[in-house]
């Protein structure tokens, strides 16, 4: 017969193992005040994460508040940040003018921050503009949908510069965007970067120095067919040590445009001479309005005219999916 593991008998270690991968709120309420030892491991968490989705639970927050790490609130949940006085992550999904404007005053000691698909237009743009100015001096790291060019001229905004940005997650319908950005964060590492139309990139655009990685998709399933605005584009990020495209077509409809396409080939080799690694990443829609076989051959001629078109590169890559 097996013997029964009893909760309090276990080590502290394992318990506090344990209770990393629980939620905080739930963890104090089922667990707090059990007894002196529960309540020790308990306040001994530190770096926590707490996911907020209602206020009905927020009964036990004031017990851990300046413990926790990172700060995740969905929808228009009310909540007070300088509660949370350590947080060094945020994350605001579907976020209002309130939730926003808390960041805004009492943010400017966040590491990282991710506003994902806002619900305030004028406040978001008043926001990007405090990001990309330098008022959250301590920001490394960004995740920002919908974002768009300061226009000073229509909303009097401007953007000076950030000079500690390094990382971006940038999704936008401003098909000029990248210029912004390139010119408002001089040490720019990584950007990710979301459009649905690119734009010819105007000449006078400095090449950024230190932007060495870059995921680019374009979510259109037109594909400009003049190559200059891809030579515009990477001109201006010339020192890029691994790029990441993607790209979504449909077939058959698309099927001719894909075998005649040189995969920015001579675009690349000619503007990114510091390219270590290529991957395209090839996501088909409708595939199924295909024979398999026949879907197959496809796939291996792609494959082949791929290779082709970067024979001398080793660490070039097509990669392929499909629904």
């Amino acid at each position: 017969m097996k013997k029964l593991i009893r909760l309090e008998n276990l080590p502290n270690e394992l318990l506090i193992d344990i209770f990393k991968y629980l939620d905080i709120r739930r963890l104090y309420r089922s667990f707090y005040n059990l007894n002196d030892r529960i309540n020790n491991l308990l306040e001994s968490l530190n770096q926590l994460y707490l996911v907020i989705w209602s206020l009905k639970d927020d009964h036990y927050d004031d017990l851990f508040a300046s413990r926790v790490h990172t700060l995740v609130v969905h929808f228009n949940v009310s909540y007070n940040l300088s509660r949370y006085n350590n947080v060094r992550h945020l994350v605001l999904f579907h976020s209002k003018h309130d939730q926003i404007s808390q960041v805004m005053i009492n943010g400017s000691h966040l590491e990282t921050m991710s506003l994902i698909s806002p619900r305030c237009f004028y406040t978001t743009f008043g926001f990007h503009e405090m990001i990309f100015s330098n008022k959250f001096p301590y920001l490394k790291s960004c995740h920002l949908t919908n974002v768009y060019s300061p226009s000073f001229q229509l909303r009097q905004l401007s953007w000076s510069q950030s000079p500690f940005l390094r990382s971006l997650h940038i999704s936008s319908h401003d098909s000029l965007i990248h210029v912004a950005i390139l010119n408002a964060c001089p040490n720019l590492h990584s950007l990710h970067l979301s459009l649905f139309q690119l734009d010819h990139t105007p000449f006078d655009v400095k090449p950024h120095k230190n932007l060495k990685k870059m995921k680019f998709i374009l979510n259109n399933l037109i594909w400009p067919l003049d190559n200059t605005i891809f030579e515009t584009f990477f001109y201006s990020m010339p020192y890029l040590e691994r790029l990441i495209i993607q790209r979504s077509a449909t077939i058959p409809e698309m099927l001719s445009d894909l075998l005649q396409f040189d995969w920015l080939s001579k675009v690349i080799t000619q503007h990114l001479s510091y390219l270590k690694q290529f991957i395209f990443y090839l996501h088909f829609i409708n595939s199924n309005k295909m024979d398999q076989s026949e879907f197959n051959k496809v796939i291996c001629q792609i494959q082949t005219n791929f290779v082709n078109s970067f024979h001398n590169y080793r660490h070039y890559r097509l990669k392929i999916s499909k629904i």
